[in-house]
């Protein structure tokens, strides 16, 4: 049989991310064992030397019954790879979007957030493009793969690690967000919320073991790159009334807390989540960011030295401690390591972060410091 009489199944991708898929199409391809022809415009196969790039994608696009449409950090925001998915979708072929590690589906915007798609994030996710050309060509190609299979498909992703602060990801140690607010009914809990949206995102999502707060609810769960507290708290009034042996009105306690503790490098996975999560179970914003720098970087502290540099970084003075880029505000922390506060009002995932600490570090706001004297390593036991 001809390679071209096989079906075609489409492998839509950014030039970006051709390594990691020519190893998933050099397995899919062995797995296939020439039942399938699996098209990869970059790999140097599927298009031959020689022939008219653009006439043999669309060739392959009129004749291909199935169309895994590859996106990373790099790539979501491809113009050519939604006009591809959109060539296949008009022409009723099935087209299922992939989030490789790195993203999530919670970041694809439309149109391929409508599909129905899955994260590439697991060696069992990787059995779902083979039982997916199953189920399409009534083939019987083995499923199950294991961890070495995905490691050696993903190791060498372009860019992965860095994320949504892209250059900046090594600056910080992590990401906090803090949540209070006034508690209507004791039964509040919106942590089943989160794990089932977990669940859904083919996230791993565990929660910890409950804590003694007093007798009010304690939670915490982490999934990676994460962690999050729920619970609930007493009105301040009442608590010291309590501790001082006071007669305290019983009642509904009056607040919850919540506190996350997020990665940088995955934060642009985890931040999208966690806005779908505030928007379900209708906690509001603004809520406290802050992003907690690593003890090398420093911040200027000299006031008229500070206000001189963000001024020329087009960062403007609104307020003692306060100042304000694109209309999100933010304040400098004098302590060391140093944190920079801010409060979004309608997203955690704003791309006026990354904005805001490529102007901080290139105007000389944040640096790295030289390093401090390490300790003599005789005083460290191995």
């Amino acid at each position: 049989m001809e390679n071209n009489q096989k079906p075609i199944v489409f492998l839509s991708h950014s030039s970006l991310d051709k390594e990691p898929l020519a190893a998933i199409k050099q397995v899919l391809d062995k797995r296939a064992a020439g039942f399938l022809n699996f098209f990869l415009s970059s790999d140097g196969e599927s298009i031959k030397f020689g022939r008219n790039w653009v006439v043999s994608v669309s060739d392959a696009l009129s004749q291909a019954k199935l169309m895994f449409v590859f996106l990373s950090p790099q790539s979501a925001d491809s113009k050519w790879i939604h006009f591809e998915a959109g060539c296949a979708y008009a022409k009723d072929i099935r087209v299922v979007p992939v989030c490789l590690p790195g993203i999530d589906l919670n970041r694809i915007t439309a149109p391929l957030n409508l599909l129905q798609g899955f994260n590439l994030h697991s060696h069992e996710a990787l059995g779902n493009i083979v039982r997916i050309c199953n189920e399409r060509f009534g083939v019987k190609i083995e499923e199950a793969f294991n961890e070495e299979d995905f490691y050696d498909i993903t190791h060498n992703l372009t860019g992965f690690g860095e994320g949504f602060f892209g250059a900046q990801c090594p600056s910080i140690d992590y990401i906090s967000i803090v949540v209070t607010r006034k508690l209507s009914t004791v039964e509040f809990n919106p942590i089943p919320a989160l794990e089932e949206m977990c669940k859904e995102a083919n996230m791993r999502c565990r929660q910890l073991d409950p804590k003694d707060n007093d007798g009010f609810l304690s939670v915490s769960v982490e999934q990676a790159g994460c962690e999050i507290t729920f619970q609930h708290s007493e009105d301040p009034q009442k608590r010291q009334a309590r501790f001082a042996n006071r007669p305290v009105e019983k009642g509904v306690p009056h607040n919850y807390f919540i506190e996350c503790k997020l990665s940088p490098e995955l934060f642009h996975i985890n931040a999208p989540l966690l806005d779908g999560w505030f928007k379900k179970v209708g906690i509001a914003f603004p809520v406290n960011l802050t992003i907690h720098f690593r003890k090398q970087i420093d911040v200027e502290r000299e006031r008229h030295r500070l206000t001189a540099k963000l001024y020329q970084a087009g960062i403007n003075l609104t307020k003692k401690g306060s100042f304000e880029l694109e209309g999100l505000v933010l304040k400098f922390s004098q302590t060391r390591p140093c944190k920079l506060p801010t409060y979004p009002k309608e997203k955690l995932d704003d791309k006026r972060f990354v904005r805001i600490l490529e102007k901080l570090f290139k105007g000389s706001v944040l640096w790295e410091s030289e390093p401090e004297e390490s300790v003599d390593s005789e005083s460290y036991s191995y």
